[in-house]
Order: structure tokens, then C-alpha cells, then sequence
């Protein structure tokens, strides 16, 4: 039909795709802090965290705590409340 744009109905716009993929990356800095502080709490009592299956790591003789499934969980938890915050 003339007049009717296509990309007016999609279900994603191109601007809220973009805009998406930008809070994927800001995401990244709090899912890793958060992961950080939370495989340093429970790393530090030996503990593996069930599922979260949280290993050390060593780095020039600096030993960290890191969970990917945590960092994964994190990261898309602040990725939706970063997806849901009004800009």
C-alpha cells in the first residue's frame, strides 16, 4: 500500500536495535564487577558455588576468583535493566 513503511510496524526499529547493542557493552563493566565481588566473597571460602562452578586464576602469580556462568548471569541482568531504563 503507498504511504504505509514497513519499518514503522517492526516489532525491533533499527534505532532500538542499535540502541540495544550499546547497552550490551555498558553492561559489561557492572555483570563484571558484580562477578568479581561475588566470586571473591565465595572464592575466599573455598567454596565452588554449586553451578556457578567458580575456579581460581592465576595471573603473574595473582590469584582470582571467576565464574563465566555468573559472569554470563550478571552481564544479561544488567543488559535487561539497562534494556528497561527509560533514555
Amino acid at each position: 500500500m503507498p504511504g504505509l513503511d514497513p519499518r514503522r510496524f517492526s516489532a525491533f526499529p533499527e534505532r532500538v536495535q542499535q540502541e540495544a547493542g550499546m547497552d550490551f557493552i555498558k553492561a559489561l563493566v557492572p555483570g563484571s564487577i558484580l562477578t568479581f565481588v561475588v566470586c571473591a566473597v565465595l572464592g575466599a571460602g573455598h567454596s565452588k558455588g554449586g553451578w556457578l562452578n567458580i575456579q581460581p586464576y592465576y595471573v603473574q602469580d595473582h590469584r582470582f576468583y571467576w565464574s563465566w556462568v555468573m559472569f554470563a548471569i550478571a552481564t544479561g541482568l544488567a543488559w535487561m535493566l539497562y534494556i528497561i531504563t527509560p533514555k
